[in-house]
This record gives structure tokens, C-alpha cells and sequence, in this order.
């Protein structure tokens, strides 16, 4: 009994450090955002129209950021096609016109659906199975801030989720973002197609941070504390049960115009994450994972996507590893199924929509996914892959959310043959 409440205690105790850390950073930021946004005046006419859930006041300053990007000395055509851009990049809306005169600018949007429950679906040829909901707003109260909430049933266990990000603090460069997630799974290490390892977790996490972004530039730091109880499944020994501590930076440059389909232009990120201190006996973990990813239309409307990712981690167990599979870059492995403690992946998609409707775009393409996985584990064995297939997808227009997709493909090292099917957040 004891020892229960010390474990009560330090959990609720690491929980206050936290808490107490996240509410001065997001404090921090306000206040910062509150001295920027002091003295911004107005140096042209603007006038909205279309907008039912959207603020006229927060259209005005997404137009007032998008105006900082355009070079001097641009002409009438060429700023209205920046804006309008610029605008649909913010994905609340569907179509946007715009019409720039001398001293006045007019703006005329169609918004998307933005408050909807997202079915969720992800189904391959291997054990994963998972179904869920996830209620999202990416426009709540009409200043395009996020709201999510969601839970998720699977063969391999339960999970669900709180979220909220606000990508402009009182419309300034300032952001900030809060998740508590609960997950409970069966987890499963394969080595090629032979089962290594195996134990059930039980997580409770919290995380909280704040980040600025300079035009295509951003950079954000988080700090947050996960509890983790394991449970044995198989003859496999599991981990120790441990809580621990960690802060967390991304940097990142992107100049993606979002178009449905294809997003064109390139993305680079870069996340470091490090445990400040665990219960456990084990040395606190880090990890640094990289991503590359460009995107461009070719001829035709076909579009050619190139994805690099990769990471590396140090310290801690096997129950720190990567849990790599499912997700572009490593398709024919089944979803956290690769444990791993450095890969890089490669991925290459070629889509051709196939039709146009004014609910979406159906598309279908080829895929070549590669890379190399360092599993971690007795031996660190390294085993090179190559994954290749077809896919079709369906793209949504007027809600956000990206559709369906179901793709089949051979993974020799892997799954063999598979076939996934996704719907919602998942493609």
C-alpha cells in the first residue's frame, strides 16, 4: 500500500512540475504575443466577404501575413495570386478570390467544414486492426485554432486523446499547443517476419509547449511526462514500469501551398527530444529524428512526391525504440512492429488523378518505399528493404480531412504481399 501511494504521489507531483512549467510558458508567450501585436496599424483597405464561421478580424490579419511575403515592386496579378495561395495554405477554406487595388483590397472566401467527426480506419494484411473517432475543429471560434478529441478501439489495445493548438497567440507570430493522450496496446516486434519480442503498455502522457515562426521558419519547444506500465503477453519479459520527464525542440522550414492532393514545395524538420530524468534504472533516452519532403506538380496535374526520414536513439530500453511501420517511407511493415534505434527511409509517390468532383479528387499513382532499420535488440541487426505497389486515394475538397486510400504492394523483407486500407486523418 505504500508503495502504491509513493507512486500516486510522484506521479501527481511530476504531473504539478509540469503543469506549473507548461501554464508560465504559454504565459510567456502571451505576454510576448501582447507587446508584438501593440502598434500595428492599418496601411490599406480591406474588405471580407463569405465568411460565416470565419472572423472578419482574423481573415485580416492571415491577409496582413501573407502581404509580408510579397516581394516590392510586385504587380496587381501577381499579389493576388500570392494571397489567394496564401490563404487556401490555411486550409479552412475551399476557394478564395481576390481582387487588389491601389489603397484597398477586397477578399470573397468559401469556407470548408471544419467541426466534423472524423471516422478513422486503418486495416492491413498483417494483425493491426484499428477503428476509432476523432471530433475536430481547425477553426474554432472562428480564429483558426484546433480542438481535437478522439478515441480509437484495436485489436492491439484502447487509446484516446485531448488536443488544442493555437497557431497565432492574439494574431501574433507566438503560438502554443497542449495534448494529454491515454494508449493502451499489445505490442509486437517482428525481425523480418519472426516475432522477438512482445509486451502490453499502458501510457498517460501530458505535453504542452510554444513556438514562434519567421515567414517560412519555425521553431517550438515542449516539455512534457509520461507514466508507462507494462504488462507481460508472451514468454517475453516486459520492461519496468517507470514515469519520466522530457523537453522537446523543432525546428522547421516550409513553403507548401496546400492544393488537396499535393502540397507543393518543400518541407525540412528537424526533432530533437530528450528525457530529463525516469524512475527506472535505465539512462534517460534521446532522440533526433530528421524530414525531408518535397512535393511538385508535373505535367498534367500527375504529381511526384519525394519523402527522406530517419532517426536516431540512444539510452534507455527496448521499450524507447522507434516502433516503426504503416506510415510512408516504411509500408509493409506492419504498424509498430520494427523496433529500432536508428533508420532512414525513402519514399517515392507518382499520383495521376484519375477525376475531378466538387466533393474532391480521386487519384491513383505508384510507390517505391526503401531505407534500412537497425533493430534494436540482441545483435542490433540491420536489414535493408524495399517496398513497391499501386495505390488509389480519394481527396475531400470541402472537409478537412484527406479521404480515403487503399494501396497494395510487396514487401519482401516484411509482410510479403500486403494491403492497406485507411480512412480519415491516416493517409
Amino acid at each position: 500500500m505504500l508503495q502504491r501511494k509513493t507512486y500516486w504521489a510522484r506521479r501527481w507531483h511530476a504531473l504539478a512540475l509540469f503543469a506549473a512549467t507548461a501554464l508560465a510558458l504559454f504565459s510567456a508567450s502571451v505576454a510576448l504575443a501582447q507587446a508584438e501585436g501593440q502598434g500595428k496599424g492599418q496601411a490599406f483597405g480591406l474588405e471580407v466577404s463569405g465568411n460565416i464561421r470565419t472572423r472578419s478580424d482574423y481573415i485580416d490579419h492571415l491577409t496582413r501575413v501573407c502581404l509580408t511575403q510579397v516581394r516590392l515592386g510586385a504587380g496587381t496579378s501577381e499579389i493576388e495570386h500570392l494571397l489567394r495561395q496564401c490563404l487556401l495554405n490555411t486550409k479552412i477554406f475551399s476557394e478564395v478570390t481576390v481582387i487588389a487595388a491601389r489603397r484597398h483590397i477586397t477578399v470573397e472566401v468559401k469556407e470548408r467544414t471544419t467541426l466534423i467527426p472524423i471516422p478513422y480506419l486503418q486495416v492491413d494484411t498483417g494483425q493491426s486492426r484499428k477503428i476509432g473517432v476523432i471530433m475536430l475543429e481547425s477553426n474554432f471560434l472562428g480564429m483558426g485554432k484546433t480542438v481535437a478529441s478522439g478515441a480509437s478501439l484495436a485489436n492491439q489495445g484502447v487509446s484516446f486523446f485531448g488536443y488544442y493548438q493555437d497557431p497565432s497567440v492574439l494574431y501574433s507570430d507566438w503560438g502554443g499547443e497542449a495534448l494529454m493522450d491515454h494508449t493502451r496496446e499489445n505490442l509486437i516486434q517482428y525481425r523480418r517476419k519472426t516475432v522477438v519480442d512482445s509486451f502490453a503498455e499502458t501510457t498517460n502522457g501530458f505535453l504542452s509547449g510554444t513556438g514562434y515562426r519567421w515567414n517560412q521558419f519555425s521553431l517550438k519547444g515542449h516539455v512534457g511526462f509520461r507514466d508507462r506500465t507494462y504488462y507481460r503477453i508472451d514468454a517475453f519479459v516486459p520492461p519496468n514500469d517507470h514515469s519520466f520527464g522530457f523537453g522537446n525542440v523543432v525546428a522547421e522550414y516550409s513553403n507548401k501551398d496546400f492544393a488537396f492532393y499535393c502540397n507543393q514545395g518543400l518541407t525540412l524538420r528537424l526533432n530533437v527530444t530528450q528525457q530529463a530524468w525516469r524512475t527506472d534504472s535505465m539512462h534517460p533516452a534521446g532522440n533526433a529524428d530528421y524530414l525531408m519532403n518535397w512535393e511538385n506538380l508535373a505535367f498534367n496535374g500527375h504529381a511526384v512526391q519525394i519523402q527522406i526520414s530517419g532517426g536516431g536513439v540512444r539510452g534507455g530500453g527496448h521499450e524507447d525504440a522507434y516502433r516503426l511501420g504503416g506510415t510512408r517511407g516504411l509500408r509493409g511493415i506492419e504498424t509498430k512492429s520494427a523496433w529500432a534505434d536508428h533508420y532512414d527511409a525513402l519514399a517515392l509517390d507518382y499520383q495521376i488523378p484519375l477525376q475531378t468532383y466538387q466533393s474532391g479528387t480521386l487519384t491513383s499513382g505508384l510507390f517505391n518505399d526503401r531505407g534500412m532499420i537497425r533493430m534494436r535488440g540482441p545483435g542490433d541487426t540491420i536489414v535493408h528493404y524495399d517496398a513497391f505497389g499501386i495505390g488509389a486515394y480519394f481527396y475531400l475538397k470541402e472537409f478537412t480531412l484527406p479521404g480515403l486510400g487503399l494501396e497494395l504492394g510487396y514487401n519482401r523483407e516484411f509482410q510479403g504481399l500486403f494491403a492497406n486500407l485507411t480512412a480519415g486523418l491516416s493517409i
